[in-house]
């Protein structure tokens, strides 16, 4: 569990700043369209407001990226905390990762890439997980401060 809950921060943080990328990268071209767009003629117009209109897209696609990566940074933390909380916001951003991910492929078509890879094994893991008995009990609001105990050693603390 403390590893899922650091690899949440560490994906969770690399992915908000690739979205915080994608927002300024969307920026810069929509600035660029603009520019393009008041300085020519029809055609000129006509390019320029398509690279605003592609730039505004991409900061909107970026913020949305990055409010789904942060939401996992945090997870990580609720996780680590063993926080209830923290369990059901790993569920849903590992299923939503993986939304993102079929959607993503029924769009723009079905192009493997080490991203797409790396996103669809860690989201079905992180899913996967979350839903095991395991987890539920260590997670559970009923479950004491020994909820990192380990079952045998639980077992054994009953015994005696």
């Amino acid at each position: 569990m403390t590893t899922v809950g650091i690899l949440n921060i560490v994906f969770g943080g690399f992915g908000a700043l690739m979205g915080l990328l994608a927002i300024l990268g969307g920026g810069i071209l929509a600035a660029a369209g603009g520019s393009i767009s008041s300085q020519g003629g029809a055609d000129a117009h006509q390019a320029g407001t398509a690279a605003a209109t592609g730039g505004g897209m991409l900061m909107l696609i970026g913020f949305v990226v990055m409010i789904c990566w942060a939401m996992l940074m945090v997870s990580g933390i609720g996780v680590l905390k063993m926080a209830p909380w923290g369990r059901t916001l790993s569920l849903a951003c590992g299923g939503a990762g993986l939304a993102l991910q079929l959607i993503s492929f029924a769009t723009g078509g079905f192009h493997l890439n080490l991203m797409s890879i790396v996103t669809i094994a860690y989201c079905g893991a992180l899913v996967y997980l979350c839903m095991t008995p395991p987890w539920k009990a260590a997670f559970s609001k009923s479950s004491s401060s020994d909820a990192t105990m380990t079952p045998s050693a639980d077992r054994y603390r009953h015994a005696a």
